[in-house]
């Protein structure tokens, strides 16, 4: 499962441009080498379930590919070995995968 790295306390906070939607958040996780369709659905109060559209093929060979889950018409569900913090960290930690993906050489 994907791990949250701890970050630094005084780190400034990178904004993302996600909207509000009834059940939570839709945004573009964004990296230099594209962009994907996003939501991150509220389970509680405090966590959310995150959700990528159309990920880039990249990804499959990634360690973390088993990490997300096709549940249909494109949408994969990312499965994390503990939530992300906030809707924010979640986001960061999906788009490192994603530029991650880019770097392995096949």
């Amino acid at each position: 499962m994907i791990t949250v790295m701890s970050k630094p306390k005084n780190r400034s906070e990178k904004t993302h441009d996600w909207t509000p939607i009834e059940c939570g958040f839709r945004g573009v996780y964004k990296t230099h080498l594209g962009e994907w369709w996003g939501c991150a659905r509220k389970t509680n109060k405090k966590n959310f379930r995150f959700f990528v559209y159309n990920p880039p093929k990249e990804l499959r060979n990634h360690r973390f590919w088993p990490d997300f889950v096709s549940i249909g018409h494109g949408w994969f569900a990312v499965s994390f070995s503990c939530s992300p913090e906030n809707l924010q960290e979640g986001i960061e930690v999906i788009e490192r995968v994603l530029r991650e993906a880019f770097e392995i050489k096949k």
